[in-house]
């Protein structure tokens, strides 16, 4: 299985999707299900071919590569999604494959002990 780049026709929405051919990655993509299949971008990422076997790319890699990611964590009061944007810069946390920001990580991190 080849790794590919698979973006909707803005950019905002990416994934990498596992495929032996770029048809293949298009139609399994989260975009084909926003976008008509000619809308859809899809480039080749070898240097994610490693993945291929455990199916994702981890969150960790990604972001050490540029990638950003919203925080999966919740505030406190109000109880709501905090959805920060995080980059490598920010110093996420990953816990399980998600991405949290650090405030809400160290309140998880309360919350658990």
């Amino acid at each position: 299985m080849k790794a590919w780049y698979v973006s909707d026709p803005s950019n905002e929405m990416a994934q990498i999707v596992f495929a032996a051919k770029r048809s293949a990655a298009i139609q399994s993509s989260e975009a084909r299900s926003w976008h008509d299949y000619i809308d859809i971008r899809a480039t080749r990422m070898p240097e994610y071919d490693q993945f291929a076997t455990e199916g994702t790319v981890p969150k960790q890699t990604l972001l050490e590569d540029g990638w950003w990611f919203e925080c999966c964590g919740y505030k406190a009061e109000p109880r709501r999604r905090c959805c920060a944007v995080q980059t490598v810069e920010d110093n996420p946390i990953v816990i399980d494959d998600e991405v949290y920001c650090q405030d809400c990580a160290a309140h998880m991190q309360l919350n658990t002990e």
